[in-house]
């Protein structure tokens, strides 16, 4: 028709299907933008560092920083104890941020707790102010350990939720990350160990002390 443009030997184009053509260009080059140039992050938390400084009771060796951060790809971390009362064991914590989640979810007991055999872990439910929040415990072969059972569990937040399924969070997140900019995961991490003869009281007490955190 009259609108339509060609150029030498090229294929005549419409001005409404040029300007279409325009517009999805613009459209599909904002996600090279946002990832490729500028590596834009979104953090829904709006303090981060006074998250981490609540747990941050003791101070990482350089070792201990290197591990997290070539292990976890650890972008801030903060470590920390958890006494117990008379007769049961102390507890030890990490809390760990980073822009790259599926160093977070995907088994991270098998690199926090070296030398132990992980048999499994399993998905808790605890209630915290009427909202259900989804906790893993790790299920440790015993039978290397004489006279304590290990005790671990952790918990995972994504965009400001607990996360029951880390892969659905983030295909649910995926396109308001591909135009806005990636979202960081955090990691709640609580470990120890609990006398044979004991009634579990370890392992509530770390779950306790995810559901508060």
């Amino acid at each position: 028709g009259a609108g339509a443009q060609a150029g030498a030997g090229g294929i005549a184009l419409s001005g409404r299907v040029a300007g279409s053509l325009g517009l999805l260009l613009v459209l599909g080059s904002i996600p090279v933008l946002v990832h490729s140039y500028l590596d834009t992050l979104v953090d829904p938390c709006a303090a981060p560092e006074v998250l981490l400084a609540r747990f941050a009771l003791d101070p990482p060796s350089a070792k201990r920083t290197d591990f997290l951060r070539s292990s976890m790809s650890a972008d801030a971390f903060a470590e920390g104890s958890l006494p117990g009362a008379s007769g049961e064991s102390t507890l030890r914590y990490l809390v760990l941020r980073s822009w790259d989640p599926k160093r977070l979810y995907h088994q991270p007991e098998q690199r926090l707790l070296k030398g132990l055999e992980i048999s499994e872990s399993e998905l808790d439910w605890i209630e915290v102010d009427g909202a259900p929040i989804p906790i893993r415990s790790i299920e440790v072969q015993t039978n290397l350990v004489r006279h304590a059972e290990p005790v671990a569990a952790y918990l995972l937040v994504y965009d400001g939720e607990a996360v029951e399924n880390p892969y659905v969070a983030q295909i649910g997140s995926a396109v308001r990350q591909l135009v806005g900019g990636r979202l960081p995961m955090t990691l709640y991490f609580v470990y120890g160990s609990e006398r044979r003869d004991g009634e579990r009281a370890t392992a509530k007490r770390a779950r306790a002390w995810l559901a508060d955190a």
